[in-house]
């Protein structure tokens, strides 16, 4: 691309010819048919850079992808350094393990069962009850012995206040420093 560009037709006094470059006046002069004839030249392989540029980029797509294949398959190492020595093995022994006897675990204890909640306010029926008891008047009931007296503890006055103290509080500074605290 080169370093200037040219102006259109806006430029008052200069219909007829136009020089422009980048910091400095051009060489050349340029009519105003030669504009419109470059500027369509320049329009046109813009437009045809346009059309070709996903064909390029395919074409580069495929090179590089045959280039890739081919580098792919190309043999790298020789025959002769491909070869596998294989070490001796250790001879491992199997024993037949006897089958031991399998202890069977007695089955665990059934679950206890869940207490059914029974509302409050419902009213149990004693259909399960049997209160059938006889009373012999002939026999001579067994009173048991009377219980035993308690003893007789100190009784303890909840109203009786306990003052065991070696030495009483006292107020620091008296009853007169306090008074002046009060007023």
């Amino acid at each position: 691309m080169r370093k200037h560009f040219l102006i259109g037709g806006f430029m008052p006094g200069r219909e007829g010819v136009y020089r422009y470059r980048a910091g400095r006046p051009a060489k050349r002069a340029y009519t105003r048919e030669e504009l419109a004839r470059r500027l369509e030249q320049r329009s046109f392989r813009g437009r045809m850079r346009k059309a070709t540029y996903w064909i390029r980029i395919q074409t580069a797509y495929v090179l590089a992808l045959l280039v890739l294949i081919g580098a792919f398959n190309i043999p790298i190492r020789e025959a002769d350094q491909n070869e596998i020595k294989l070490a001796q093995q250790e001879l491992v022994e199997l024993e037949d393990i006897v089958q031991t006897q399998q202890i069977v675990k007695p089955p665990p204890p059934p679950r206890p069962p869940v207490p059914v909640e029974v509302p409050d306010d419902e009213v149990i029926d004693d259909e399960g009850l049997d209160l059938d008891a006889s009373l012999d008047i002939a026999v001579a009931l067994e009173v048991p012995p009377p219980p035993p007296e308690a003893e007789e503890e100190d009784e303890f006055d909840e109203n009786e206040i306990f003052v065991a103290v070696e030495q009483l509080p006292e107020i620091v500074g008296g009853v007169a420093h306090l008074q002046t605290l009060v007023k």
